[in-house]
């Protein structure tokens, strides 16, 4: 995340096609999103600061849009990540 991961990251659920490719990118874009979970537990805003560059990446609708993939693990792991 310090190297700026995140924007890149966010720019695979715009483009790619490949299954595989959004299934990776969903399992890290998920778990970069627990680790900011415990960030902010432990600080007193209780604010996940990669929830932040998540949306500003403007990249929520695109996740959003993955929920209604033909994969069913793609629509797992969208949900997940919009439902938390």
């Amino acid at each position: 995340v310090q190297q700026g991961i995140i924007k890149p990251l966010c720019s695979l659920f715009q483009g790619a096609q490949e299954s595989r490719i959004l299934v990776i990118a969903l399992d890290a874009l998920s778990n970069i999103l627990a680790v900011g979970h415990l960030d902010a537990a432990a600080s007193p805003d209780n604010i996940n600061p990669y929830a932040l560059h998540v949306e500003e990446c403007n990249v929520l609708d695109d996740i959003t849009r993955l929920q209604n993939h033909a994969e069913t693990e793609i629509y797992l792991k969208s949900k997940n990540i919009i439902d938390t």
